[in-house]
């Protein structure tokens, strides 16, 4: 079957330009189209960028102004307290205020060394909380709970500057009926008049709050923001059960993978960009940057479907609009390329009847004025014109042929002579040997008898020589002659 095909692409002209026109037309329309689904591609995905990079930008902002909101609190009440530390029960007031003036807070808690007050034992804590919109306080700290131990004390104690907790969970005993939810913690180092560090004012804020706060900008409707602490941990997920017992290395861990692993180096190493990721079996693309002053990441996670969803919906009709049009394209040349080169195949036909000797086939008239009319009628006049010579000819050949015959007798005669003049040489030079080889002999005695041979011996030799090259002479002067009479009876 293939072999067919080939044999008929091969055998008609029609049939390549059709292939070879539509083989262009294909190859232009699949180029223009590729570069139309390239560059609508690279225009989605630079839209695409730009948004989710204004709704990261947004969600930034959100959580800046959050902690902005935060820290000014705390900084307040700081001061305050760094006034009025000889003053213990004072930070019970204090605690409370911060949480009254600010009721997106979750608690506080004034803290300071273990027999700051000695009269107080060894801790001290003025604790407040928010339940139900009513702000209640305590002095916290206990064998049970030794605060001073704790990260969101102990650390920027340490450090001696502002510190931002990663989430956690402060569990103690001492308030049984309190519901403890996860909390991010922004503490400060408390100084007295002498600059000494005495201890710590921490102010408290609901991971869930502070969740439900930072994630509402959504750049595509099944996009989410998150947020992550220093050590990986979420401080901002959809999913509120990730916000307590999972991080981002989480996934890592169950099934490792070098582009996540990539991906979650560089949001903890504080970088800004994008990666993409697969999850569940589809691609997400993650964009991410710091959080200022803090050692967080917030990043906005879009489903590459939500991103080239109208675009990969649009390339199935565009492809079947695309490849009907091509066919349509096609047929219309194919019928086109036929009804152009029909005049070609009649002069064609016209060719093959004159190619087998019939000259009274008459070539089809065209009454088109373009090249293949005119290559038909000039065939025409030029098959009328070999007609009339090829009779011409005929009669030419029947006189040639009786000449050739004639020719070939007198040529039979030539060849017998010649055979005969080439046995006559043939003998003559036999003849020629006898003499030459006497003359050979008597040298090669000259040659080598020179000193021993008489005079009379040496005229004998020479004598001898002599007369066989007179022979040989004779000889030669025959063959000439031979040769010279054939050559006139050639030229007659």
């Amino acid at each position: 079957m293939i072999k067919k095909i080939i044999a008929y692409f091969n055998s008609s002209l029609t049939a390549r330009l059709t292939l070879w026109v539509s083989v262009v037309v294909v190859l232009l329309f699949v180029i223009s189209i590729t570069m139309l689904f390239h560059f609508s591609h690279r225009a989605i995905e630079e839209k695409a960028f730009e948004r989710a990079n204004q709704a990261l930008e947004n969600t930034l902002l959100q959580a800046s102004n959050t902690i902005s909101e935060v820290e000014f609190a705390a900084n307040n009440t700081l001061w305050v307290v760094e006034r009025n530390v000889r003053k213990p029960d004072s930070m019970f007031v204090y605690s409370a205020q911060i949480l009254k003036m600010n009721p997106h807070l979750y608690g506080c808690s004034i803290a300071f060394e273990p027999y700051y007050y000695i009269d107080r034992g060894e801790y001290f804590s003025a604790n407040s909380y928010i339940v139900n919109d009513t702000v209640y306080t305590r002095q916290e700290g206990s064998a049970k709970y030794k605060y001073f131990h704790m990260d969101w004390y102990l650390i920027p104690r340490l450090l001696n500057a502002p510190y931002w907790t990663d989430s956690y969970r402060d569990d103690f005993a001492e308030d049984s009926t309190f519901v403890h939810d996860h909390i991010i913690s922004y503490c400060m180092p408390i100084h007295n008049n002498d600059g000494w560090n005495i201890g710590v004012l921490a102010v408290d804020i609901s991971l869930s709050w502070f969740s439900q706060t930072v994630s509402g900008t959504k750049p595509f409707p099944n996009s989410y923001s998150i947020m992550l602490g220093k050590n990986g941990s979420y401080l901002v997920h959809p999913d509120s059960t990730k916000l307590y017992c999972q991080s981002l290395l989480t996934p890592f861990l169950e099934h490792p993978d070098s582009v996540y692993e990539a991906m979650a180096g560089s949001m903890l190493a504080g970088e800004s960009g994008y990666h993409i990721m697969r999850k569940d079996g589809e691609n997400y693309y993650v964009f991410y940057k710091p959080v200022p002053k803090t050692d967080w990441c917030v990043a906005i996670v879009c489903p590459e479907d939500d991103i080239f969803g109208p675009y990969k919906e649009l390339q199935t009709p565009l492809i079947v609009i695309v490849s009907l049009g091509l066919l349509f394209l096609i047929a219309f040349m194919v019928v086109v390329i036929r009804y152009h080169m029909k005049p070609l195949h009649q002069l064609v036909t016209s060719a093959k009847s004159f190619s087998e000797g019939r000259f009274d086939v008459e070539t089809p008239d065209n009454s088109r004025s373009n090249e293949i009319a005119v290559m038909q009628h000039s065939f025409a006049k030029m098959q009328h014109s070999l007609g009339d010579y090829i009779n011409n000819i005929q009669q030419s050949t029947t006189v040639l042929q009786k000449r050739n015959e004639e020719l070939s007798r007198a040529n039979e005669l030539s060849l017998e002579d010649n055979r005969i003049k080439n046995a006559v040489i043939t003998h003559m030079t036999n003849e020629m040997n006898t003499p030459i080889n006497h003359i050979v002999d008597e040298t090669k005695i000259i040659s080598s008898q020179f000193k021993d041979l008489s005079e009379e011996e040496m005229r004998q030799h020479v004598d001898c020589m002599l007369k066989n090259s007179d022979e040989v002479t004779k000889i030669l002067d025959l063959i000439l002659e031979a040769s010279n009479t054939q050559k006139n009876t050639d030229d007659v």
